[in-house]
């Protein structure tokens, strides 16, 4: 039986509430209340009742109705039926839409019966189940709708197994077709532009996107025409245009308030917040990522548009060294991931805490969980599979295992992933500064999007690797370009490494105190973020020039706390050394 009202079907068997055809996600338990309220919608139920039928055996207070109250209210909105629950002070809810009873369309019993079981399993987010069964219904007589087809892509991406979800939804785009429901083909011609985009089919994904705009007829704002803003938004990025970039993002995030449709709005965020990033405007564009952000954690996005929302977030904040940010929300999404089931994302999520467990100086915990994303990666994803040498690389030259670096980084060059600045500092490590300088000189004339958003991390190590190379003008010429925009090095990770790059430039020109005080900044800053790492190489810098200003006593004070730091962590002999030099130097500075 399938209840409609307004726009909106009820599918009970399937565990599915559809818009104008289009599956709409609820969380089990919103979906829960929902049915219980249709259930029951020739009375007012009571809020005690709809705990216990809700959330049955659990302990939960009031506001986890009201929670879900809330949710489901903004879901129906989407369709224009926001009052169909009604709130009856000090008595309950109640449904009061007009409700149209149907039997669902006929088909053979063993072949329906299974099909409303896997829709059933689709509902829960059984993954792999739903898979293993719109194969098996696949092969039977007949095949599968553009609909099932639909859920069974939706199904092999949520897994991470990106190339399955292409020929189910190449083939629910002819089914939509044949059945004359354009809006259903537009939809599923830009869930394959993300598919192909992801798996860097540059060519075919713009195809699919222009495909889809051809078919959208009408100017009315739409689900599907806001994901069509958001695929121009990713576009132009990708190609460098990102003034018409932030254009597209803010009209699919007019376009996803406009009709209360979060996962729109929360991609249109998203998506313009990296254009901003972009340009530099890092004040602009942060909120922004924020803001899509929390729209996960409150559930009102999909499964898979919260991943994809994730990995954006994270890794926008990445590339401005926003260790704070970045380390929040990813312990945040983490926790979603766990609860989603979402093997696509979760492989990502196990990298981004790799990179933030390392930051803190957990090394053994940062290289397990490395080796824990390696078997939830999406398959035939260089791009996540390039970030995860980059990472990798970072993580073996915290610990001074140079040739262990030199093999990550080097693959992930080759999966076509800049692996700098890293890769600079590795060969300022093995003494080459000249061969560092001009790698991120290379980076630097790169006009990629994620390169952009990275030039104050580049111009920050440029301008320290070159002041100790000897070239102070150089090195200057990057301080200036550092510090010509406030927005780029306005974040707590980025505003350390600028101290750092302001006290090696002030030492190259011969200004020590000067030095000094930038040195000491970097190492206040570092220890506010959280990073011993960074602060117990900061500190053996500042103890080489108190020794040039021999100040034996200070100089002493710093390679003490830089041993101290270094001897909780393992396999890091390189830096130990060089505590060992600075101890001799001492000594003859005595």
């Amino acid at each position: 039986m399938i209840c409609r009202f307004a726009a909106f079907e009820l599918d009970e068997q399937a565990r599915e509430l559809r818009l104008e055809g289009r599956v709409i996600f609820l969380q089990p338990r919103v979906f829960d209340l929902l049915l219980y309220l249709v259930n029951n919608r020739e009375r007012v139920v009571s809020k005690d009742e709809l705990l216990e039928a809700v959330w049955p055996g659990v302990v939960v207070t009031e506001s986890s109705l009201q929670r879900a109250a809330s949710l489901l209210r903004s879901m129906l909105r989407k369709g224009g039926c926001a009052d169909a629950v009604r709130t009856f002070s000090r008595q309950g809810y109640r449904f009061c839409a007009e409700i149209s009873i149907e039997q669902g369309p006929a088909q053979g019993a063993g072949h329906s019966s299974e099909l409303e079981r896997v829709r059933q399993e689709f509902g829960r987010g059984d993954w792999e189940q739903v898979v293993a069964g719109f194969e098996r219904l696949d092969k039977q007589e007949g095949g599968l709708e553009a609909a099932d087809l639909e859920r069974w892509a939706y199904a092999v991406q949520c897994l991470g197994r990106l190339p399955q979800a292409v020929s189910p939804l190449e083939r629910a785009v002819a089914g939509h077709l044949a059945a004359g429901d354009r809006r259903g083909a537009v939809r599923v011609a830009l869930a394959l532009t993300h598919v192909q985009f992801e798996l860097r089919e540059l060519a075919v994904a713009k195809g699919w996107h222009q495909r889809a705009g051809s078919l959208i007829t009408d100017q009315d704002e739409t689900h599907e025409r806001g994901l069509l803003e958001v695929s121009a938004s990713r576009f132009a990025i990708a190609e460098g245009e990102f003034h018409q970039a932030a254009h597209h993002g803010e009209t699919a995030v007019a376009i996803g308030r406009s009709i209360s449709d979060a996962d729109v709005e929360a991609l249109g965020l998203v998506h313009w917040g990296h254009a901003l990033l972009a340009q530099g405007k890092v004040q602009g564009g942060t909120p922004l990522l924020d803001e899509a952000a929390a729209a996960v954690m409150t559930g009102q996005v999909s499964p898979l548009v919260g991943g994809v929302i994730y990995c954006g977030v994270v890794w926008g904040y990445r590339n401005l060294a926003d260790w704070q940010r970045a380390s929040q929300w990813v312990d945040h999404f983490t926790r979603w991931c766990e609860q989603s089931g979402l093997s696509t994302y979760s492989g990502s999520c196990s990298l981004h805490r790799a990179e933030v467990l390392s930051l803190r100086g957990e090394l053994a915990e940062a290289q397990e969980a490395i080796q824990e994303a390696c078997g939830l990666l999406p398959e035939n994803s260089a791009r996540v599979e390039g970030e995860a040498y980059r990472i990798l690389g970072d993580l073996h030259l915290a610990r001074g295992d140079l040739e262990g670096a030199e093999t990550a980084f080097r693959r992930a060059h080759e999966l076509g992933f800049d692996p700098q600045p890293g890769y600079a500092l590795l060969q300022l490590a093995r003494g080459n500064p000249d061969a560092a300088i001009r790698g991120l000189e290379r980076a630097l004339a790169d006009q990629n999007w994620s390169v952009r958003q990275r030039r104050g991390l580049l111009y920050a190590h440029l301008a320290t690797i070159s002041a100790g190379a000897g070239r102070p003008e150089l090195a200057r010429r990057a301080l200036e370009e550092l510090e010509s925009e406030s927005n780029i090095w306005s974040t707590p990770g980025l505003a350390a490494l600028r101290a750092r790059a302001r006290g090696e430039v002030a030492f190259a020109e011969a200004q020590l105190q000067e030095a000094i005080a930038s040195l000491r900044r970097a190492v206040a800053i570092w220890q506010d973020i959280g990073s011993p790492l960074n602060v117990a190489d900061t500190r053996l810098r500042l103890a080489e020039l108190f020794i040039v200003d021999k100040d034996a006593l200070a100089a002493e004070l710093e390679v003490s706390a830089a041993e101290t730091a270094y001897q909780k962590f393992d396999q890091i002999p390189l830096h130990l050394q060089r505590c060992e030099k600075l101890r001799n130097a001492l000594a003859e500075l005595s």
